[in-house]
């Protein structure tokens, strides 16, 4: 977000700290039709031409869509390996972050300004091969999170009614996924869920946004136990959205968090559908070419 509206969000909390019935969004939809795939915001969807059968054809850029041995999502099973070494250093976030309808998805990330306090990720040994992120050395922070209903990974063939991405990057760009999968829960959520349920109505519309409170705590701690637990899988994937790139490291953890059932038909009333279909093995032929081989 530009340095002006980044201004603008701060002056609105600090004179006003609005509560979540009295917040209006900070962005304002486009005059756009969803429909039109000339605009930027629409050029890949999930559905018709523009879904991921076809996001190789919409730009060069997303070859690997259709040509990489290593995309994501995937199906989970026991032959993956178990991360070693991870290290998740909590952040001090000062209270606030930005939720955000981007079209494809809602995600939520830290302000500008708190993003060098907040969580830290050391991948430890989990990269494996293939260089990148953890070889190095070095931390990565959390850049944002996001959600995707419903879920993208499966667990030896279950697919699950969403799933959270907390994406982090490092200083040269280099990524680190953590997925968690949700499951319905007839009443309760994972907190993280229950403090973002009242904003989502600000969400609603493409290209909106809002401040929320933010504490990530609630899923990434879990995470980090389900490994300690040795409940996390690790793989050298993509990015499961257009450009599809590679040597992304996914760690997806096998304890799904629950989400409630009000919760996931409000989430998923703006999300809708918005999931990639599995991918081959990692190292394997990509199944669009697989498929059009004669």
């Amino acid at each position: 977000m530009c340095s002006t509206a980044t201004r603008l969000l701060t002056f609105v909390l600090t004179f006003t700290h609005a509560l979540p019935n009295t917040q209006n969004p900070l962005l304002q939809p486009g005059t756009s039709s969803p429909n039109d795939l000339t605009t930027a915001t629409a050029t890949w969807g999930y559905h018709y031409h523009s879904g991921p059968l076809s996001w190789h054809r919409l730009s060069p850029a997303n070859t690997l869509c259709k040509t990489g041995f290593r995309q994501s999502p995937i199906n989970i099973h026991q032959g993956l390996r178990r991360p070693t070494g991870l290290k998740l250093r909590r952040g001090d976030y000062r209270e606030y972050g930005i939720l955000e309808n981007e079209g494809q998805t809602v995600s939520i990330r830290p302000q500008e300004e708190d993003a060098k306090y907040g969580y830290q990720l050391y991948p430890g040994d989990s990269a494996g091969g293939g260089g990148g992120i953890g070889e190095g050395g070095g931390w990565a922070l959390l850049d944002t999170m996001h959600f995707h209903t419903p879920s993208e990974h499966h667990l030896d063939g279950e697919h699950f009614v969403g799933e959270i991405h907390a994406v982090f990057k490092t200083i040269d760009g280099q990524t680190t996924v953590l997925s968690t999968l949700l499951d319905i829960d007839t009443t309760n959520s994972n907190h993280f869920l229950t403090t973002l349920h009242p904003w989502l109505p600000f969400v609603t519309t493409p290209l909106t946004a809002t401040f929320v409170r933010f504490d990530p705590s609630p899923i990434l701690d879990r995470f980090y136990r389900a490994y300690r637990r040795e409940r996390v899988y690790t793989y050298r994937g993509s990015l499961t959205t257009p450009p599809c790139t590679e040597n992304v490291l996914r760690l997806v953890s096998q304890e799904p968090e629950k989400i409630s059932v009000e919760h996931y038909r409000r989430l998923k009333a703006i999300t809708k559908f918005n999931a990639r279909y599995p991918q081959n093995h990692p190292g394997y032929m990509n199944l669009l070419e697989w498929a059009c081989e004669k």
